[in-house]
């Protein structure tokens, strides 16, 4: 929104809006979008439109065609054309604006700041307005005409001048083909347009109207895979889960770690064996008995054997060669065994009595006795 007064009135609008009740305000052509902002500017000040302030409702061409009559004008015509001007004119408009830069520099109008933007966007519209032209004034935002926009030696304004803003909406058939809505939205958010405009991103933009199934399209297309507030939750949830696993994994760790006890506590069974079977350790669940012993140490030594390979199948521990090993150690304790009985079994035969065979019988060989 600009807000132009002649500079002979500038600076005592700019202390006080409600001087504009003693000059004449041009509103724009009844329907305009000029008109309802500056219809809704003047409601907000509290001043009546043809009461308080005299209206004028010249259109752009009107004011254009005047303003090239004047500077065409001889020096002694000038100031009654300018006369002609109104003293007030709000124009909508994009910046830079080569209509205000002719007012500016043509008629001598200055920029009046406005500095009751926000307050201005914060009153919501009446529910009988809406089916009515109305200003929704909670979708206007303020802002700031750059300082030297207008004006080179005299610039116009020499400060950021505060002002409202309204949001430019492009309205498009429903039947326009997506591809053209695409490549039009391209136009605008690439290249020379968004420098010069700076439009707000289309995910931080609330529509006024549905959207074209193409603006979604070119909304969501840098959308992240992840949305934030789900990154959040996911957050969250990994946090509280953080101690359950390290929980799952810590009582994972001690399980194995049984495992492994387990399996060197057969090791040590193994070795019990072992040296029970080389007679250097005496086991109290052996009998005295050196034969007896021999074969229940083999019955032991076959149950370690069945209890080790039923715990590697059931992965209990790992390891092809740790499998390898005990059971080499253990086939060397049996073997050892198997010659301590055989040794003993000679040795008992040799010791007996011969007997000398009746009618009839004959001696045992050698054969027979193995």
């Amino acid at each position: 929104m600009h807000l132009l007064v002649k500079n002979q009135f500038s600076e005592q609008v700019t202390e006080d809006y409600s001087n504009l009740s003693g000059i004449s305000f041009n509103l724009g052509p009844d329907g305009s979008e000029t008109a309802l902002m500056s219809g809704a500017l003047l409601e907000f000040l509290r001043l009546r439109p043809d009461a308080d302030v005299t209206v004028n409702r010249y259109g752009l061409d009107e004011l254009i065609t005047k303003l090239g009559e004047l500077e065409a004008a001889s020096p002694e015509n000038a100031e009654n054309l300018r006369m002609s001007l109104p003293d007030a004119i709000a124009f909508n408009s994009t910046v830079p604006s080569k209509f205000v830069e002719d007012l500016v520099e043509t008629a001598d109008f200055d920029l009046v700041p406005i500095h009751f933007a926000r307050a201005f966007a914060q009153i919501p519209v009446d529910e009988e307005d809406l089916d009515r032209d109305h200003v929704d004034q909670i979708r206007t935002v303020s802002t700031e005409i750059p300082a030297y926009s207008y004006g080179g030696a005299d610039p116009t304004p020499e400060l950021d001048c505060p002002t409202l803003a309204s949001p430019l909406v492009i309205v498009a058939r429903k039947d326009v083909p997506s591809e053209v809505v695409s490549r039009l939205l391209h136009a605008i958010h690439t290249g020379a347009i968004a420098r010069l405009y700076q439009p707000p991103p289309l995910a931080k933009t609330a529509p006024s109207y549905p959207w074209h199934e193409a603006s979604i399209a070119y909304r969501d297309k840098d959308k992240p895979l992840v949305r934030a507030d789900i990154a959040q939750l996911l957050r969250q949830i990994m946090t509280g889960l953080g101690p359950l696993i390290g929980g799952g994994v810590a009582l994972y760790g001690y399980y194995r770690w049984r495992q492994l006890l387990r399996f060197l506590e057969y090791f040590r069974q193994l070795q019990q064996y072992d040296l029970a079977a080389k007679g250097l350790v005496e086991l109290e669940s052996l009998p005295h008995d050196h034969i007896e012993r021999t074969r229940q140490l083999e019955e032991e030594l076959v149950q370690l054997q069945q209890r080790v390979v039923g715990d590697f199948c059931r992965n209990y521990f790992y390891g092809e060669g740790v499998l390898a090993n005990f059971l080499s150690l253990m086939n060397a304790t049996r073997d050892f065994l198997r010659h301590s009985r055989l040794e003993s079994l000679a040795g008992d035969l040799s010791s007996s009595p011969v007997e000398h065979p009746s009618a009839g019988e004959s001696n045992p060989s050698q054969d027979d006795l193995q």
